[in-house]
């Protein structure tokens, strides 16, 4: 039996634990999240994952415990991503040891940072997503590297071709408007994540109708011209990032049922 740490630093992320998970997962028993402060400091919080690894090879052992990290963090990311100012960076391995028993050792470093608190409800949510964890979601993936993105152009681009790929998915033809008319259908109720008084012109020669904001903002960026200021977009993408996060969010999850 071999034990798996995962330490991640934390910035305005809190939840009461630890959150005890069983996994399905081949080597893999179970697990726990905890959230350690130190020195009473709020700055200095990391998130601590610890699985249980049932295997005496040292490269093998590794794997599985890095596959099983990068798992609970794309839920959390999915669970938590759209948060202002969430952040996970890359795992890396910070410690390993193998003894002649099979039992072994593992370190991971993650940098977070999240400015919400998970209420009990929310915490009880994530408790059971990460029980329920689907390890061939490959959303989930594209949604945990768009989040990495620092730029919020690259972070904007990358959430947008994840939606446009779900929204037209068994389609014979792939079309923007199709995404905007998810948007519309879904969320003309919901003002922070779509207002019809944001929608903007498009910009396509010879068109007469109006894009999302999301949308919009999607063509600035792939297809410039005279009227298009690379500041001005920048700070459209980045005032909107959180916004498309949220709503990518849900068609992943939407998607699942």
């Amino acid at each position: 039996m071999g034990t798996v740490e995962l330490r991640a630093n934390c910035e305005g992320f809190s939840f009461s634990g630890p959150i005890q998970i069983n996994v399905d997962y081949p080597t893999v028993d179970k697990a726990s999240l905890e959230l350690v402060v130190e020195n009473d400091t709020e700055k200095n919080k990391y998130l601590k994952c610890v699985v249980d690894v049932c295997d005496a090879n040292y490269s093998l052992a590794i794997r599985r415990a890095k596959e099983v990290v990068e798992l609970f963090v794309e839920e959390i990311t999915l669970f938590c991503g759209h948060y202002n100012g969430f952040f996970i960076g890359e795992i890396k391995v910070i410690n390993a040891n193998l003894n002649g028993n099979g039992e072994s050792s593992f370190g991971f470093s993650v940098n977070v940072r999240q400015d919400a608190v998970l209420t009990d409800t929310e915490q009880n949510k994530l408790r059971e997503a990460l029980g329920v964890i689907d390890c061939n979601n490959v959303y989930r993936r594209l949604y945990r590297a768009a989040m990495q993105c620092v730029d919020p152009v690259a972070k904007f681009m990358f959430l947008y071709s994840i939606l446009y790929e779900i929204v037209n998915l068994n389609t014979n033809e792939s079309k923007q408007g199709k995404v905007d008319k998810y948007i519309r259908k879904n969320y003309r109720n919901k003002p922070s994540l779509y207002q019809k008084d944001e929608d903007k012109p498009t910009r396509k020669k010879g068109c007469n109708f109006k894009e999302t904001i999301y949308t919009y903002i999607r063509n600035e960026i792939g297809h410039t011209d005279d009227g298009v200021h690379i500041n001005d977009t920048t700070r459209r993408a980045a005032e909107n990032c959180r916004r498309l996060a949220e709503i990518v969010q849900k068609a992943i999850i939407e998607l699942e049922k």
